[in-house]
């Protein structure tokens, strides 16, 4: 009899999926619900749904198929026909299918036959269903499958390991010579046919993406064929091992260091496979560990340990430094096979080489290094997946953390200050929001939704957007505010704490308890913080104007209905049909604790890196995706804290502990929250609305028309920020870094001076924004000029650079004249790139369109200012900078670095 209830579920979960929140979704603006409630720290509850939303399969290898007769099968006895009685009976009713659905597994769990917690630790502590009860093993059985996988294991390692060491630089030789054709060949008759190689990246999301895609369900791919490898080797599959870094990252990695080195990072993505109930939980042996740990033999590697003989084992294996024996056959199941796969895979390219050969000469590791891959100028996002999947499992980078917070915290000052200061850049960030807006979907009947019908209910919608922008950029920086002080916070007590007095130590013992509060205090700020943003990035990216044309507005029934959003008539072709499967599967929770973010996040950087994929990520979605992608790095970087990080899960013992990160989070729950609740006053409404229809020709030659023009554009911005902070110190509001930012004097246009006046350029009155970093203000030269941003020049030496990067930063500095506009050429992205490379900057892809750029050393060497990195969002369609991406560009590295056009002369300096 069929025990598992959820292949019958499973046609109905796929409608539910469709017709459910976020697909119908009641417009309501962005709420701050989870700062009100999520203060309360208390890790390790977060529980599974009581219905997993993913098919199970049976496939087993032959060790879990001997222990079969240990399921209680009896648990979920007549489940089946139940469900089965209410598929019959509702029909096509999707919605009342599954509250029944629930109902009847609520009953169940009601009778006790859904355990809350049936695997209370080890790595899989969440609970699970009744009928992914744990099998029952014995310590003979573990032995008996253990033994002879750890044999296998040892000696194909050995074998590897002498062949990467001595041959290491032919095996890259030829295998980047072989074709795509040819690797595929080689690499499946190395990996075998039973079951062979998965084709696809990342097969177990990509079976899941074949049950339900974007608004498209295939029933029909419900089958219960062995997917289990997809799951257990998720990483090992033709279409990335056949491009050239893959497999010679994991040659160099796994040849050269000991299996003990993999043994925990094996098991982290079976966590996705057992929440999605794709795979049964490891069979269960109570009072027995495994032990990897600082194993580095045969005779030692997978060695039992009785909780009778050892008294810390229960302790080490709560901790996080054992493993249950359960799990531990599946990290020797996983070796077992990819150590065999290696060396095979070594033999087939290295065919006619003596492997056997004992007088081979040793290569040294540093003439086969893998960096040379990593490319000459960027190092990509693909890079960093690849490495980070294949090769050494990477260690907690305290300073690379601090440098990309940092980073994002002035990336977020320096747009609010441009919004603050601006004209043309605060209308272009207004109408790019307001093309986002759902008011611009058809209705169901096809026509143009009464709210952008009319003039009026157009400026109605504009206005609305002025405070859906601010409720976005000024608490986003308060939010990285606080991220960037618990990130420093934590780099001086790790030092204090960690690197200057206890590096010798085992790394079993504990943490000092203050740097466990700060590693687990950002923890929680970030994982809150993501949350929050989650469903407003899923909410812009399903609205934004790529998107639009598949989903339909509900006509309103009366004229003050809410809004209502349901599908359209056209069908999202394939790649959109995926993008909005992982836009779902982020948007709710549930689902996204089954996959984890960063398998999300790495789903749409594939989805942005497809030439049709890009046109998905308007300048603002990719901007929000940014904000996430560099909240899921901080929580992976703190993940990579082991063995400490896998404690970070389980409550802490010291309750003041626990009450210290309460309130650390709830403090910034109350500076947050008003901010995301402050109200647009109405005048200002109507300012901000204003500003999109004024003229501000500041990229125009400079004449008297077009400086008055500026001037009275200049001057609504003003308006509009004085009643904003106004509104910000009536409200108690007016503190913090949004205070420290909008405080500073913008830069102005000063009055229209003749020609004929030859007035000098320190003649002129201005104000002058920033006297804390020396800018001064210009506004009329012999002919007339735009305050251009002069740095005053403090014995910096200039740069010498080549033509190809003098050419971008004169463009990015250049002035409008009287005589000539600002440059109008645009500025590839890649000659951008270029031009921070040849200055010194080391550069790399974070995801969402957001690069950034760190200073090397030839830039820390010349001075303080070069302390910190500095971020850039990548152009949209076309990868070129405009001339008002080109103006805020440069006013960030003035502002930053100090630096002015006449740096970059290549007159003098040092060639670079």
């Amino acid at each position: 009899m069929d025990t598992n209830p959820h292949r019958l579920l499973y046609p109905i979960i796929l409608i539910s999926v469709i017709l459910s929140s976020p697909f119908i979704r009641r417009y309501t603006r962005n709420s701050w619900v989870l700062l009100q409630t999520g203060w309360l720290y208390t890790p390790g509850h977060c529980h599974l749904g009581e219905l997993p939303e993913m098919v199970r399969y049976d496939y087993s290898p032959e060790w879990e198929d001997e222990l079969e007769g240990n399921i209680d099968f009896e648990l979920y006895d007549g489940m089946n026909e139940e469900m089965q009685r209410i598929v019959d009976m509702v029909g096509d009713n999707a919605t009342l299918a599954h509250d029944l659905m629930s109902q009847a597994i609520q009953n169940k769990k009601d009778q006790g036959l859904v355990h809350p917690s049936t695997y209370s630790h080890g790595m899989f502590r969440e609970p699970v269903a009744a009928y992914q009860t744990p099998r029952k093993i014995t310590v003979d059985e573990v032995r008996k499958y253990a033994e002879p996988m750890v044999d296998r294991i040892w000696k194909n390692f050995n074998e590897l390991h002498h062949a990467v060491e001595h041959h290491e630089a032919y095996i890259q030789e030829r295998w980047e010579a072989k074709s795509e054709a040819e690797r595929q060949d080689i690499l499946s008759r190395a990996w075998g046919s039973s079951p062979p190689m998965a084709p696809e990246h990342r097969p177990d999301l990509t079976h899941l993406k074949h049950q339900c895609t974007g608004l498209v369900c295939n029933e029909g791919n419900n089958t219960n064929a062995s997917k289990r490898p997809y799951f257990l080797w998720h990483s090992i599959n033709l279409e990335d091992l056949c491009k050239t870094e893959p497999l010679l990252f994991l040659l160099n990695a796994r040849g050269r260091n000991p299996p003990s080195t993999f043994a925990f990072a094996e098991l982290e993505p079976l966590v996705f496979g057992i929440k999605s109930g794709s795979l049964r939980v490891p069979p269960f042996l109570d009072g027995w560990n495994m032990r990897f740990m600082g194993k580095h033999g045969p005779d030692t590697y997978g060695e039992l340990v009785s909780w009778e003989d050892d008294p810390d084992a229960r302790y080490r294996l709560h901790r996080g430094r054992d493993v249950s024996p359960g799990e531990g056959l599946w990290i020797l199941e996983i070796q077992d096979r990819l150590y065999k796969f290696l060396l095979e895979t070594c033999k087939i390219i290295l065919y006619g080489f003596d492997l056997d050969g004992e007088h081979s000469p040793t290569e040294p590791k540093p003439l086969v290094s893998i960096d040379k891959y990593k490319g000459d100028i960027v190092t990509s996002f693909e890079f960093l997946q690849y490495e980070s999947t294949y090769h050494v499992p990477t260690k907690f980078d305290i300073r690379r953390l601090q440098s990309i917070i940092n980073a994002k915290l002035s990336q977020a000052e320096d747009t609010l200050w441009a919004l603050r200061e601006d004209p043309a850049f605060f209308a272009h960030s207004l109408l790019e929001l307001y093309s986002h807006r759902p008011e611009h979907m058809l209705d169901v009947n096809g026509n143009i939704y009464p709210s952008v019908a009319t003039e009026n209910g157009r400026e109605e919608v504009l206005i609305s957007t002025v405070r859906s922008m601010l409720s976005y950029y000024i608490p986003i920086v308060e939010t990285w505010g606080s991220v960037c002080e618990l990130v420093n916070r934590l780099a001086s007590l790790k030092e204090e704490l960690l690197d200057q007095t206890r590096v010798g130590e085992a790394l079993e013992d504990d943490l000092p308890l203050d740097l466990e509060v700060a590693f687990r205090s950002l923890r929680h700020h970030l994982n809150h913080f993501l949350d929050e943003h989650l469903p407003a990035v899923n909410r812009w990216a399903r609205w934004s104007p790529p998107i639009q044309p598949l989903y339909r507005l509900n006509v309103p029934k009366t004229p003050d209905a809410g809004m209502t959003v349901t599908t359209g008539s056209t069908e999202p072709n394939p790649l959109e049909a995926v993008y909005l499967w992982v836009l779902y599967m982020m948007a709710d929770p549930r689902n996204l604790r089954d996959i984890g973010i960063n398998s999300c996040l790495q789903e749409i950087e594939r989805i942005a890196h497809d030439p049709e994929g890009r046109k998905f990520f308007t300048p603002f979605v990719a901007e929000q995706f940014s904000d996430v992608f560099v909240m899921a790095e901080g929580i992976r970087q703190i993940g990579l804290f082991q063995p400490w990080a896998a404690t970070f899960e389980t409550q802490m013992k010291d309750k003041k502990a626990c009450e210290q990160i309460s309130e650390e989070f709830k403090r910034t729950a109350e500076v947050l929250g008003p901010l995301y609740r402050l109200e647009l006053p109405s005048n200002a409404g109507k300012l901000g609305a204003m500003l999109t229809r004024m003229r501000y020709p500041i990229d125009e030659p400079l004449n008297k028309t077009n400086i008055e023009a500026m001037q009275a554009t200049e001057g609504t911005l003003d308006a509009f920020w004085d009643v904003m902070i106004s509104q910000l110190q009536k409200a108690g509001l007016w503190t913090g870094h949004v205070s420290d930012i909008l405080d500073r004097v913008p830069r102005r246009t000063g009055p229209w001076v003749e020609p004929s006046n030859k007035a000098s350029a320190d003649d002129a009155v201005v104000n002058i924004p920033e006297p804390a970093q020396h800018v001064l203000g210009n506004t009329a030269g012999d002919v007339g000029s735009h305050a251009p941003l002069n740095i005053e020049k403090q014995e910096s030496p200039p740069f010498k650079v080549d033509e190809r990067a003098r050419k971008v930063f004169t463009r990015l500095f250049h002035e409008a004249s009287a005589a000539t506009p600002r440059s109008p050429d645009e500025v590839p992205w890649d000659d951008f790139l270029y031009a921070m490379h040849r200055i010194g900057f080391e550069i790399e892809e974070l995801g969402g369109s957001n690069w950034h750029f760190n200073p090397g050393h030839l830039l820390t060497d010349r001075g303080q200012e070069y302390a910190r990195g500095i971020q850039f969002h990548e152009p949209g369609l076309g990868a070129k900078i405009t001339p008002l991406m080109a103006r805020m560009y440069s006013r960030r590295l003035a502002r930053t670095y100090g630096w002015y056009a006449e740096m970059f002369s290549g007159t003098s300096g040092t060639e670079l």
